[in-house]
């Protein structure tokens, strides 16, 4: 016989002298236990560490596989063991991945940061999805675990990482075993628990500290498989007489039976690795019981039988099926209700026993495999996951051409990750754009920078700040720097880390938020000059549902609405001058960005044939208009509070813009607004161009959001020009009546100043009414926008129902200064019994005219 047909004897003599079939039956165990998990995991809370009974049995198991071979030559030892491992995994891994990247790549929308599952597959095909896990660390874009297809095969990358250190170890403890040397084998066995001890306790001090690597790391799990090393190794000498020590081995099956079962239904996914664990790892252990139990006790005689068996042999197959088919099955039809369940179960049953007798078994003890070199197999099966990664990279590359989802097919509408909207009319773009990317704290930022403008283009600069809802505006602020010329930064903050949400203040945010956000106010507080604009932009309401799911909230009502929020909000009121004012003292204009629509259903998620009916789907893209404009209306109000600090803060709302009607959609003229339920798209942020870029022109000209085109030439009706609400920025006015506009007990009025202003000296002439109960009312007339403590102003007597005139001076250094009157009191017109109006009215605004050549000089008082 030649070298390879002894090999082949031996190989067939060591599988049968190996073989434990209630190691097999432990598998079916530890299979269905991670399936039925991933199906529900209401079902068995704990499913979770089958992952981890199956690290303890390869630990084992290949440590017996490797010592039975006996001190063969280094080449023929690592070559045997190699070859057999890759015949064992790649060919089925190999078909798995393919199949999946194809199925995924034709159903699955690709958009928003989904490179992560397309990396994941790339990796695995090499046993390093785990890296690509735990480098993660976005955990609202990026696909979650249970949306990644290839997620999965972290713990297969764990095992065959483990495959490239412990062989060595082993093949030097059967060396030195066999040839006496007992002292240095025990030596190498004291490493490996050295190893596995360290492994440990980096584990314990991760889960705490590091908890995505403590689950992904194969240096936090190697102490797993190490169990199963040190188990065989302190066992295979002991020949136990299994009549004699009948007792002592049931006892320890059904104490690992107790140990394995309370980690299925009680482990903590939020408390692992440690402690949880070392529960089934140590329950897994007492089942295996040694190197040389047999399967006698009734515990080991269960997992023996057929049934259990026949599902073991088949738990790789199982393992690597079920999880595309319940990932496929989420993004498409949904797999909530029992019959979806079912169906995927028997979707998984049939491809995992069709991939174990058609491709795992043949190719893993075929004859003429088996006969030929360990090197020649070791070539050959390498060939596999070389093909299949090419696959996977042409489909990935090519997945626009191939795939069903008009997400996937028209992705330029739904995401840009470079900004640039490919659909705009090159002759709106004036200028050409660079963008440069840099890290400031725990985050980073996006610059954008005009050149080769065919105008002049500006000296004005855009500062971006907030959570995604800044970020999403990428495409837009991009297409502003080259329509414009003005240069931008858009800070990228740590994810789900608002900024002024509106809703509470910042001081209960995260560390590594407010870390960030002191390091990107004095960066732009430092860099930033008088004129330029910081926008500011963050999640302000609630959602229903995020990109995976509904979040359960019934009533948003009652979420958004309370005495809590109030007092919250009143908070934050007062936590924002904090932040703002920086801005205001460098005379930066600071912008508010009213909050957007937002939908209960993710519009990517939801616009294909193949998953409208997905139970994601069923809250729909539209919303009515007048209850959004209800649930926005607490955030508004706070945020015209905030306006009123200083002249250079205001607000700009593109929930017009996006919309229009009496119900909001997600979609228009079928492209989308939005990517999922309250980001917005590229082409939403095409859509609300105009909008901001009109905008941005009104604060360069001191006259943001006042439609006074003479600049006070005339006598300014309030009935015939100041009824258009859009038009002009008036806080806390109500604009509504037929000839005057209301206001509470307190509101305000941008006015600007024209530039005949900033060399002479005018004044603003505002005629009011006041309303309530008393003929005489006490009215505060209030400058405000001044860089001094305070500011001037003005007290009058006003006679009820009578036109009333104040001259106000305009303070020439600024380019447009915030008017405040108020009166003591304000009443409704129901409270004084006149009508059934319940609106609280305080002061009448009637008409504004400038007054070039003021009689009242600016003193501050």
């Amino acid at each position: 016989m030649n070298n390879s047909e002894i090999a082949a004897v031996q190989v067939a003599r060591l599988r049968q002298a190996t073989y434990r079939p209630d190691i097999d039956g432990l598998r079916a165990l530890a299979v269905i236990a991670v399936i039925l998990f991933h199906l529900s995991p209401t079902w068995l809370p704990g499913g979770f560490v089958g992952v981890d009974i199956f690290f303890v049995i390869s630990g084992f198991v290949v440590t017996a596989s490797l010592a039975k071979m006996g001190p063969l030559p280094l080449g023929q030892f690592f070559g045997e063991f190699y070859a057999r491992r890759m015949a064992r995994i790649l060919p089925a891994l190999t078909l798995v991945l393919v199949v999946s990247v194809i199925v995924a790549t034709l159903f699955i929308p690709s958009a928003w940061l989904s490179e992560l599952s397309n990396d994941t597959a790339r990796y695995a095909f090499w046993g390093l999805s785990n890296w690509v896990m735990q480098s993660n660390t976005d955990t609202y874009f990026a696909p979650r675990a249970e949306f990644n297809p290839y997620t999965h095969t972290w713990s297969l990358g764990i095992e065959e990482q483990f495959y490239l250190l412990v062989p060595i170890l082993v093949f030097l403890w059967v060396r030195l075993t066999h040839s006496g040397r007992g002292l240095r084998a025990f030596a190498v066995a004291t490493l490996i628990s050295l190893l596995v001890l360290a492994s440990a306790l980096g584990a314990a001090w991760a889960t705490e500290n590091w908890p995505t690597v403590a689950f992904y790391f194969i240096g936090f799990r190697f102490w797993e498989l190490g169990l199963g090393v040190i188990a065989f190794m302190l066992t295979q000498r002991f020949h136990i007489s299994t009549s004699s020590h009948r007792i002592r081995h049931n006892a320890t099956a059904c104490a690992g039976l107790t140990l394995v079962a309370t980690g299925l239904i009680y482990a903590d996914p939020h408390r692992f690795p440690f402690p949880w664990a070392w529960v089934p790892a140590l329950g897994t252990l007492l089942l295996i019981g040694g190197a040389h139990i047999q399967p006698l006790d009734p515990v080991r005689r269960l997992f023996a039988s057929r049934a259990p068996v026949w599902i073991g042999k088949r738990s790789y197959s199982l393992y690597l099926w079920h999880w595309p088919v319940f990932v496929l099955m989420r993004w498409t039809v949904g797999l909530e209700t029992t019959l979806q369940q079912c169906i995927a179960i028997g979707i998984t049953a049939t491809l995992a026993f069709s991939s174990y007798r058609l491709v795992e078994t043949p190719l893993r003890h075929h004859r003429w495999l088996e006969q030929r070199s360990p090197v020649a197999r070791i070539l050959l099966f390498s060939l596999m996951p070389l093909l299949g990664f090419w696959i996977a990279s042409h489909v990935f590359e090519h997945q626009g051409r191939y795939s069903f989802s008009q997400v996937t097919r028209n992705s330029s509408e739904w995401y840009v990750p470079s900004g640039k909207l490919p659909f705009v009319n090159p002759e709106t773009r004036q200028c050409e754009t660079d963008s440069t990317r840099e890290p400031l704290a725990n985050g980073w930022t996006l610059r954008f920078s005009a050149k080769g403008c065919a105008t002049s283009s500006s000296t004005q600069k855009i500062y971006v700040l907030g959570d995604s809802h800044a970020t999403h505006l990428t495409g837009l602020i991009e297409l502003v720097t080259a329509t414009l010329g003005i240069d931008s930064v858009i800070y990228f903050s740590p994810p789900s880390c608002p900024f002024l949400n509106m809703r509470n203040p910042m001081a209960g945010a995260r560390a590594d938020c407010l870390g960030y956000y002191k390091a990107a106010t004095e960066a732009i507080v430092t860099s930033a000059k008088p004129g330029d604009v910081v926008l500011l932009s963050s999640f302000r309401l609630d959602r229903w549902a995020n990109q995976w799911g509904d979040l359960g909230i019934k009533d948003m009502r009652a979420h958004l609405f309370g005495a809590y929020t109030d007092t919250q909000r009143n908070s934050v009121i007062a936590d924002a001058r904090t932040w703002i004012m920086p801005f205001v003292k460098k005379d930066l204009n600071v912008v508010l960005v009213a909050p957007t629509p937002v939908f209960r259903a993710p519009a990517f998620r939801c616009s294909d044939w193949f998953n409208k009916g997905n139970p994601a789907c069923s809250g729909g893209l539209t919303q009515e208009r007048k209850e959004l404009e209800l649930l926005r209306a607490p955030i508004i109000e706070t945020m015209r509070r905030i306006s009123n600090f200083d002249a250079h803060i205001s607000i700009w709302d593109p929930f017009p813009v996006l919309c229009p009607k009496s119900t909001c959609s997600a979609k228009i003229n079928d492209k989308p607004l939005f990517f999922d339920g309250d980001h917005l798209s590229a082409y939403g942020n095409y859509i609300l161009h105009p909008s901001l870029t009109a905008y941005l022109e009104k604060i360069g000209s001191g006259a943001v959001g006042i439609n006074i085109e003479s600049m006070y030439s005339y006598p300014i009706k309030v009935d015939s020009d100041m009824t258009n609400a859009s038009q002009i920025l008036i806080k806390g006015w109500y604009p509504v009546e037929p000839s005057h506009a209301w206001s509470t007990q307190e509101a305000a009025l941008r006015l600007p100043v024209p530039e005949q202003c900033h060399a002479n000296t005018c004044s603003a002439i505002l005629r009011f009414a006041v309303f309530g109960a008393s003929s005489q009312r006490n009215v505060t007339v209030k400058l405000n926008g001044r860089t001094e403590e305070k500011a001037w102003q003005k007290s009058i007597t006003a006679t009820s129902d009578q036109l009333q005139e104040v001259e106000v001076p305009l303070d020439p250094k600024t380019s447009s200064s915030v008017v405040q009157l108020s009166i003591p009191t304000a009443a409704s017109p129901e409270q004084l019994t006149l009508s059934g109006d319940t609106r609280v009215l305080g002061v009448a605004l009637k008409e504004i005219q400038l007054r070039e050549e003021s009689t009242t000089p600016l003193r501050v008082q």
